[in-house]
């Protein structure tokens, strides 16, 4: 008996294997991702650092070139004091390479030199930032989700100069400080303060702000609707949001306008019950009458000044009225 011919094998089919073979792995680490095209479209100095650049999806040759001497110059400031040799800190580094790239959705195009040179020069420069708890102008470029790197790089390389730091509270009380100067905000949320000793498992900067100050998830039922310049009215006189934009208009249409594309999943928001208790509290007629009453007549001081005025002449003439009435 013959022995059967094995049949040629599709071209197409080994094509598509190939391909597939070359596609980066996804790793459960995964966790530093690139903002979608359809987000960044016309809003692109939401999601692109203005100051620096950390991490390696904004690492370009002669990128902020002037901040890369600042951050060698860090580098000098944060080894010397503490006795650190560069070697030391770089083998450390080195030893992460592994466990820091499978942080990155996108494959990182950087030798296993210039990776770790990256890391470890970045990473001292976001602890210097925060140790000299520096200005405003570098919040805005810390929070963007394509500006970070593995949050337990930045834990490993403080343990060197803090050998005392137990469960890296120092770290995230560190971190907590540096963002709520800057960024204002107050305090730990209810639920999620540091414990010593406890590994968070936090993964960048971004990932701090979700876990450390977002609400409790709401319950499972609850509906939204909620930006008119209204509410942008009442957010900026409570000091909640703060803009340049002199128009509140304006402010409403940007916030649309950057949430354009975003899918809001009911059971994850967590604003949805503040949401609907504010709403169920502005359906009882007395608080839509106060707050009416407050919007329309006392709003200014010209405004009270007015209505105490009209209501006054309305008492004297209602009781002229019933004199005259009397007298007849």
């Amino acid at each position: 008996m013959l022995p059967a011919v094995e049949k040629p094998r599709d071209q197409v089919a080994i094509l598509i294997e190939g391909k597939v073979r070359e596609m980066p792995s996804f790793w459960s680490d995964c966790c530093i991702y690139k903002v979608p095209e359809r987000f960044r479209e016309g809003n692109e100095e939401f999601y692109k650092p203005s100051v620096f650049s950390i991490g390696p999806y904004h690492f370009h040759q002669g990128s902020f070139p002037q901040m890369q001497i600042f951050k060698l110059k860090y580098l000098e400031a944060f080894l010397s004091p503490n006795h650190l040799s560069l070697d030391q800190c770089l083998g450390l580094v080195r030893t992460w390479e592994g466990t820091a790239r499978r942080y990155y959705a996108d494959p990182i195009d950087l030798s296993s030199d210039e990776f770790a040179e990256l890391m470890l020069v970045d990473a001292i420069f976001v602890l210097e930032l925060l140790l000299r708890c520096m200005i405003f102008d570098v919040v805005h470029d810390v929070m963007l989700i394509e500006n970070q790197i593995p949050f337990f790089v930045l834990e490993g390389l403080y343990d060197l100069v803090d050998s005392n730091s137990t469960g890296n509270l120092k770290l995230v009380e560190l971190t907590h400080e540096f963002l709520k100067c800057n960024a204002k905000i107050d305090a730990f949320g209810a639920d999620h303060a540091p414990v010593p000793g406890v590994d968070h498992g936090l993964y960048h900067f971004v990932d701090f702000i979700r876990y450390y100050y977002v609400p409790p998830p709401p319950r499972e039922d609850s509906s939204w609707g909620v930006t008119t310049s209204k509410d942008v009215d009442l957010l900026t006189e409570h000091e909640i949001i703060s803009s340049l934009l002199e128009i509140n208009d304006e402010l409403s249409a940007l916030i649309k306008r950057i949430g354009q594309g975003v899918y809001i999943d009911g059971r994850t928001d967590y604003y949805l019950s503040l949401s609907e208790n504010l709403s169920a509290y502005c359906k009882v007629p007395w608080h839509k009458w106060k707050a009416n009453l407050k919007r329309d007549y006392f709003n200014t001081p010209w405004k009270l000044a007015s209505t105490i005025a009209a209501i006054i002449l309305l008492v004297l003439t209602l009781i002229q009225t019933i004199c005259s009435i009397l007298s007849v």
